[in-house]
């Protein structure tokens, strides 16, 4: 994690404005409530969304941010793939597989014993309770455009990533796995930090 927090400057502007963004609705809706909720949106729910709702905890933690919540969702339930918590696994996380329901195993992941998440693949709208208000913040391109509209969020953001998929089966899975972790990691610091 020190890494990524000495990284924020390798962040270029046009991120670190849609960064600020997130902050900004982040900061908006605690004025409201006393708790945040961000839904990470991505398709199948098994790489990018599973790294930012993992890095958001990990920066809520840090950052003493109590109030902000985080959750994964997708338009399709797949699972948590292999190759993402392999990279949850080198970045320092323990994980438990806590039981399997229809091939899609639910994970118990600890950060440095002092966060820990259930995260397992399901639909956006399953990952909070029906009448719970939510942040969406879409994190792949294909979720971004195909859900313009994201049913039961009061506010949407897109901040999408490239896909370590494409690496899977290949001698760069594990290195474009890790820089996807690192890169989302740092993004959700540095947003995180305008906000303490």
């Amino acid at each position: 994690m020190e890494e990524s927090l000495k990284a924020f400057d390798k962040i270029d502007e046009d991120r670190k404005n849609a960064l600020k963004h997130l902050s900004h609705f982040i900061q908006d809706e605690a004025r409201l409530h006393s708790i945040v909720n961000l839904n990470f949106i991505c398709t199948h729910n098994s790489r990018r969304s599973q790294f930012a709702e993992l890095a958001a905890n990990i920066a809520a933690f840090y950052y003493g941010l109590n109030h902000i919540h985080s959750y994964s969702g997708g338009t399709e339930v797949t699972a948590l793939h292999h190759n993402a918590l392999k990279a949850m696994r080198r970045l320092g996380c323990e994980i438990e597989i806590s039981s399997v329901i229809d091939d899609n195993p639910r994970n118990t992941i600890h950060f440095s014993n002092s966060t820990s998440s259930i995260q397992f693949s399901k639909l956006y709208y399953e990952a909070l309770k029906t009448d719970e208000r939510f942040i969406a913040v879409m994190t792949c391109g294909e979720a971004d455009s195909n859900c313009p509209i994201v049913v039961g969020a009061t506010s949407r953001i897109s901040l999408t990533y490239d896909d370590p998929k494409s690496s899977d089966g290949t001698d760069m899975a594990s290195l474009i796995y890790d820089q996807r972790l690192f890169q989302i990691l740092t993004e959700i610091l540095y947003s995180f930090s305008l906000l303490s």
